[in-house]
């Protein structure tokens, strides 16, 4: 299809980044929870907060679909970008169509 360039390589290499941070923060997330209680002096739970793993998975998910979004990896993106038209002749009657009009 044509549709990447060399100066694309960067972008794609920094969404693969993306999506290994985002695997290995969720892993994080898994191992130590995504919420934790904050207590008071007497040891009763203040509130529950979120855990700095499960704010960083999902920061690194958020960027990580954006980027899809750039390379038109989702449905709605996709409908947004245009395909190159290829002028290569696909058919005889194609070609004979072509030399018609």
């Amino acid at each position: 299809m044509n549709m990447l360039h060399k100066t694309d390589l960067g972008l794609l290499a920094l969404l693969s980044n993306e999506y290994e941070n985002y695997i290995a923060a969720e892993a994080d997330a898994a191992k130590v929870g995504r919420y934790y209680n904050v207590e008071d002096e007497s040891g009763q739970i203040k509130y529950v907060g979120i855990h700095p793993a499960h704010t960083q998975a999902q920061q690194h998910l958020k960027s990580y679909i954006a980027l899809c979004n750039e390379f038109g990896f989702s449905p709605a993106s996709r409908s947004k970008i245009s395909m190159p038209i290829s002028e290569k002749i696909v058919s005889r009657a194609a070609g004979l169509l072509k030399k018609a009009v």
